[in-house]
């Protein structure tokens, strides 16, 4: 492999919590099969802004069936549901590069007549929110980015282990009211997110192995390079003693210091296995965006309203959902800004024949409703001794409306004319304000209508180890022979990080998107980080009465 592969991990540890506890069954690794992973942001795209469901796989030697679940000889506790977790150590220092859970269907067992293997998949916490349906989640208004998604997390029953949040910079007026029936987590996630022009995903830290972390729009800007730690070289110990001699070992060589650890901006310069470079990448001439205004009721109308009489019989409870609709039939989404609590009488009626014809026993009906942001789930006990039918039921309550979204087209006309319409389509559905989404378009316009030729991901190798490095105008610059190895354990999503590549001319400064990695026999470890440059995520301060930072809609653009 280019520069030798003689670095190498302490440890590569695959650890699976069993029975209240973490079982390293790296012996077990088919290390033939290796590892792979993946997490993180899929693309570099504008829009592209919350993570994908992370995975990783790996194959254990199935001796004596101990991977076979429901097998007499399977090893305790391990079945799906498991806790994973894969720990990398160097030179004393652990950190976790990946943690999820085994799912359902994530053990595959495979044989043939010279070897049994097991194949495990493990998948991080973004799987939790892309397969939970929300369930009735309460209407909310004038929330931050942050805020929507811990009221999404507190409606799902698996929680992630941390959550770092920033302060979303847009406060949405209304929450929850574009929900439609299964609506998933993720993608009410996204639509906050987008909305924000935030960024929502995973990462590891020294103190924790899942920290679901929340951007705000802005965050990246100006943020400084990352660091890697890396070791000093040890120096001989010279030491003198209270006798006047040097420190000497039994086997009278020169006893060195223990390794110590510093740490370096996380640059990248020309010691990388392949780079893939695009022109053009996030060039765009038009930006599409949408806004959706909402009409809010003044006084209580009828939401839910059930179009069929409904039997119960005597003593029975039944359960029925009820999703709130326009009483116009004209919003494309309604939920309620408030609603009343069931009236007998008004807003159910129980009665012996289908067609009210019968006796009025509405007393032995009880209803119970919980209402959510976009219908209500009733829960209707008969407590008498006689079949009865509800002919009337109803949900009343101020209702919010979205109608038809509102269209902001900003575009360079001298570009379109030249080029055609290459045009980012920006669905803000959490944006109810068109002046707001009119800065936003106006301003994604202005940073991607240049046509950049830009780095979109850099493969390295642990375990190289390169003996020189050029500096940036070609001077030999200080190496630390175990960055790249540190580099993987240290290096999060959301990082910033210096890319050189002299071969294509290239210096920049990008923002790690996504990691995917590969460990094959040996513990060689090849990774590469998806990335997106800082070019994008980076605001020029205006300078009032400047004449070169203060011409608004030339060199600056208004605030979002």
């Amino acid at each position: 492999v280019d520069g030798g592969c003689i670095m190498k991990y302490d440890s590569i540890a695959c650890e699976f919590y069993l029975n209240g506890g973490w079982v390293d069954l790296n012996a077990y690794r088919l290390q033939a099969a290796g590892i792979t992973g993946s997490m993180g942001i899929r693309g570099s795209n504008p829009i592209d802004r919350v993570a994908s469901t992370g995975q990783l796989t790996l194959v254990l030697h199935n001796v004596n069936n101990l991977f076979t679940p429901g097998h007499a000889n399977c090893m305790s506790g391990f079945q799906s549901g498991m806790k994973f977790r894969l720990r990398l150590t160097y030179e004393g220092r652990t950190r976790t590069r990946f943690y999820g859970v085994v799912p359902p269907n994530g053990i595959e067992i495979g044989t043939t007549q010279f070897m049994t293997v097991t194949q495990v998949k493990v998948l991080d916490y973004m799987e939790q929110m892309a397969i939970h349906q929300l369930d009735l989640p309460t209407y909310a208004t004038n929330k931050r980015l942050e805020q929507v998604v811990a009221l999404i997390l507190a409606n799902m029953p698996i929680q992630p282990l941390s959550v770092s949040y920033g302060t979303g910079r847009s406060t949405f007026k209304s929450v929850f009211d574009t929900l439609r029936d299964k609506t998933r987590a993720m993608q009410e996630v996204s639509k906050a997110t987008l909305s924000e022009l935030g960024y929502v995903y995973l990462k590891q830290t020294a103190d924790c192995d899942e920290v679901l972390t929340v951007e705000n729009r802005g965050f990246r800007s100006g943020k400084a390079l990352a660091t890697v730690n890396v070791r000093t070289v040890a120096e001989p110990d010279m030491r003198v003693t209270e006798a006047g001699d040097t420190r000497i070992t039994e086997a009278g060589d020169v006893r060195e210091t223990q390794a110590e650890f510093t740490t370096v901006d996380a640059v990248f310069n020309n010691n990388y296995r392949e780079i893939e470079v695009k022109h053009a990448e996030s060039y765009y001439n038009q930006v599409d965006s949408k806004a959706y205004p909402r009409k809010v009721d003044t006084s209580d109308v009828v939401l839910f309203a059930l179009e069929r009489p409904l039997e119960i019989d005597a003593y029975q409870t039944v359960t029925m959902k009820g999703r709130f609709r326009d009483p116009n039939q004209e919003a494309q989404t309604v939920a309620a800004l408030s609603t009343v609590t069931p009236v007998p009488g008004t807003d159910y009626i129980f009665n012996t024949e289908e067609d009210e014809s019968g006796s009025d026993i509405t007393s032995d009906l009880e209803v119970t409703a919980v209402y959510g942001a976009n219908g209500v789930d009733y829960t209707l006990e008969n407590t008498g001794a006689i079949t009865g039918y509800v002919t009337q039921l109803q949900a009343r309550g101020k209702g919010v409306y979205i109608y038809r979204p509102v269209e902001i087209l900003r575009e360079d006309e001298a570009l379109v004319a030249n080029d055609g319409a290459r045009t980012l389509n920006l669905d803000l559905p959490y944006q109810d304000d068109p002046l707001q989404t009119t800065d936003i378009a106006v301003a994604l316009l202005d940073r991607h209508k240049a046509k950049h030729t830009t780095i979109n991901s850099i493969t390295l190798i642990a375990n190289r180890n390169d003996s020189t490095i050029f500096g940036y105008d070609g001077e030999v610059v200080t190496y630390y022979p175990d960055f790249l190895i540190n580099a993987f354990m240290d290096l999060n999503i959301g990082d910033k990080i210096k890319v050189v590549a002299p071969s294509v001319g290239i210096e920049q400064d990008c923002f790690i998107q996504s990691i995917d990695f590969t460990i094959t026999s040996g513990d060689i470890v090849t990774y590469t980080y998806g990335l997106q440059d800082s070019m994008y995520e980076t605001y020029e301060t205006w300078i009032l009465g400047d004449s070169t930072y203060g011409v608004l809609g030339t060199t600056t653009i208004l605030g979002y």
